[in-house]
């Protein structure tokens, strides 16, 4: 039990390749800030999660380890064989959600493949580079328009960006059935 403890702790500070850590959802659902800004700052899920493997390594260490005798390092292994099945797990249950998803729900954004630069004056964009890479899970095609607007990437005021086509009309895309895509603009 302690093992899982330390295990469960341990991953809900780990953001996957699919979600943000899962710690996050669980502060937030108790109504904590998982950060000190909006998902920027410092990462206070580490700090709260950061207790209970402290605790899971003191039960882990008096009962598993010390009470019943087993080595570390198959502890050591446990933890890792548990924190693997953990993430396959939750990977597995988010592409089957992603999957079985209305409309562009279905569509996933990759934050870490995706990249925007830009520079602006008087609140007006002068240049703007954008590479994003998007996954369609669903077995459709999927169409729709593209609008930018984060508020880690511009300035107080700077309006978000819809993305047009050279004869003004509303840039369409389209992402094939199972998919990952990458979309420049330039």
């Amino acid at each position: 039990m302690s093992i899982m403890l330390l295990s469960i702790s341990f991953y809900m500070m780990i953001t996957t390749r699919y979600t943000h850590a899962l710690g996050d959802y669980v502060l937030e659902f108790i109504g904590l800030k998982s950060w000190t800004g909006e998902y920027s700052g410092v990462h206070l899920t580490i700090f709260y999660f950061s207790i209970l493997v402290i605790l899971g390594l003191y039960l882990v260490r008096k009962y598993v380890i010390g009470g019943l005798g087993i080595r570390t390092r198959n502890v050591i292994f446990l933890v890792i064989a548990f924190i693997t099945t953990f993430s396959l797990i939750t990977n597995a249950a988010v592409i089957s959600i992603k999957r079985h998803s209305n409309g562009l729900l279905s569509v996933g954004y990759n934050s870490k493949n995706s990249k925007m630069e830009y520079k602006s004056e008087a609140m007006k964009y002068t240049e703007f580079n954008a590479e994003i890479q998007v996954k369609n899970y669903a077995s459709k095609s999927k169409e729709f328009y593209l609008t930018i607007d984060s508020p880690f990437y511009r300035e107080e005021g700077t309006e978000h960006i819809d993305i047009f086509t050279k004869d003004g009309n509303r840039a369409i895309f389209r992402l094939n059935a199972m998919k990952l895509k990458p979309l420049k603009l330039i």
